[in-house]
């Protein structure tokens, strides 16, 4: 399913070699990456993803970029809020 978008499975695969994880090897396909990620980590960043384009799609004064990096430190000191989320 990732990988019939061109669009997220770029982000996975750019997440996953983000230097947050310190990957020895650089990570190149979909299924590597979900095992180094693991399966509810790759749910939680699709979710993370299609909130993040809702908001993109939002006529607002808000600062998107400010807003998102408060929502990533953030999620750093508490339990991913997109875990709760049911999309359809």
């Amino acid at each position: 399913m990732i990988a019939v978008d061109p669009g997220v499975a770029a982000a996975v695969i750019k997440i996953v070699n983000s230097p947050a994880f310190g990957l020895m090897n650089r990570i190149s396909s979909i299924p590597q990456a979900v095992i180094m990620l693991g399966v509810d980590r790759v749910v939680s960043i699709l979710k993370t993803l299609h909130v993040r384009k809702s908001f993109s799609e939002l006529d607002t004064q808000l600062d998107m970029n400010l807003f998102w990096e408060f929502h990533f430190r953030s999620q750093r000191l508490l339990p991913p809020s997109a875990d709760n989320l049911t999309l359809r």
